[in-house]
């Protein structure tokens, strides 16, 4: 599978400044150990809320598509109410077509820059790392 050019990757998605991992630990550790100019962050979904969006004020958020213990529709909704500015990146593993997830999720939250980033065999991947 030939990667997405249109598709954003968590290193390009702000110069500097801090990336919010939510509910994934392969995924927070697997992006401490890359060579990017972003400070870290992790956090619990149950977190996710107004306080610590105010206090570690990411430029941007990732969490997968498919994630265990939330709906990811939930979290974008969740991220337009308490107000957040920055992107949103979902990780998905591949899909039968990016473009038609993204417009899906798009439409469910439209003030939010949101990108969505395929990985192939994401977990394991990460787990590598």
């Amino acid at each position: 599978m030939k990667p997405d050019p249109t598709a954003v990757h968590p290193r390009n998605a702000s110069p500097g400044g801090t990336i919010l991992v939510v509910d994934d630990l392969a995924v927070f550790r697997y992006m401490q150990g890359c060579r990017i100019r972003h400070r870290i962050e992790f956090s619990r979904y149950s977190g996710l809320r107004a306080p610590l969006l105010a206090q570690i004020k990411p430029r941007c958020v990732v969490f997968a598509l498919f994630a265990e213990g939330f709906d990811s529709v939930a979290a974008l909704h969740r991220l337009e109410k308490q107000g957040f500015g920055g992107r949103v990146i979902c990780l998905a593993p591949p899909l039968p077509d990016r473009r038609i997830v993204l417009a899906e999720l798009r439409r469910e939250a439209k003030s939010l820059r949101l990108d969505l980033l395929q990985l192939p065999d994401q977990k394991s991947r990460m787990r590598d790392h």
